[in-house]
């Protein structure tokens, strides 16, 4: 459980890291 929420997070970290902030 805390796997998955950890791989999620780092996930959405990456794709918000991805895109530049408007």
């Amino acid at each position: 459980m805390r796997a998955r929420l950890q791989e999620e997070m780092r996930t959405i970290e990456a794709m918000r890291s991805s895109q530049p902030p408007i």
